[in-house]
């Protein structure tokens, strides 16, 4: 995905826009005990994850291949990221369920690169 990443934001270099900008709108997609970058193959080790993007993350996804094979909520569909944040608790300790969320990714001026 960094690669993708990094070709977006040499076209817009291109293109004459010193700045570059990727937004993904995603809606929720499942919740668990996961963080698959701190805790690997390591299932519910984690606190509470609420996850964005990919449907198929979890504490066993190690490749960008698996990633780029699953669906995913995000509008462009075409980013196949995985987003994933704490959940949040209401005051009584319910999960509160965060109905989407919007990710970005902002270069400063290209030309530093």
């Amino acid at each position: 995905m960094r690669l993708i990443f990094i070709f977006i934001l040499l076209c817009n270099y291109c293109l004459g826009n010193p700045f570059a900008e990727f937004v993904a709108r995603c809606p929720f997609s499942h919740r668990l005990n996961d963080d698959p970058i701190v805790y690997p193959n390591q299932p519910g080790v984690s606190h509470l994850h609420d996850f964005f993007g990919s449907t198929i993350v979890n504490a066993f996804t190690n490749d960008t291949c698996s990633l780029l094979a699953g669906p995913t909520t995000c509008n462009p569909t075409g980013d196949k990221s995985s987003y994933w944040v704490p959940t949040l608790f209401d005051p009584s300790g319910q999960p509160v369920r965060v109905k989407r969320a919007t990710f970005y990714y902002q270069t400063k001026r290209l030309s530093m690169l």
